[in-house]
């Protein structure tokens, strides 16, 4: 298993907002977005080789705004799970996304969230 590549993820209390200074400060593109009642709760945006996450906030989640969150992606997430489980690292419980993904969460010593998802291909 490694690690394929990575992308910060920023909870946001004002999302539209953020997204905003991100696009019109930085030309950032909206690559995708998820809306949620109506309201934009996350997107995916990239300015030349840079990408980012924004996320709404989640008042119940142990995520702070503009604390940033690493989204890794891997190339066998159920084999990363099981070693991590193995070693003693306390992962969460593995869980399949709407938007396509396999993923499980770790805290690392710091308290800083980390999340690990591979894309499931259908065929």
């Amino acid at each position: 298993m490694k690690l394929l590549g990575g992308i910060p993820v920023i909870a946001c209390q004002h999302i539209e907002q953020t997204l905003a200074f991100y696009q019109r400060a930085l030309q950032f593109v909206i690559l995708n977005r998820r809306d949620d009642d109506q309201e934009l709760a996350w997107a995916h945006l990239q300015s030349g080789e840079v990408v980012l996450m924004l996320e709404k906030a989640d008042p119940a989640a142990n995520i702070a705004s503009g604390q940033i969150r690493l989204y890794y992606f891997v190339d066998n997430v159920a084999e990363l799970h099981h070693y991590l489980r193995a070693n003693q690292f306390k992962p969460g419980e593995l869980y399949q996304t709407v938007y396509g993904s396999q993923e499980f969460d770790i805290t690392d010593p710091e308290g800083n969230r980390l999340t690990l998802g591979q894309k499931i291909t259908t065929g």
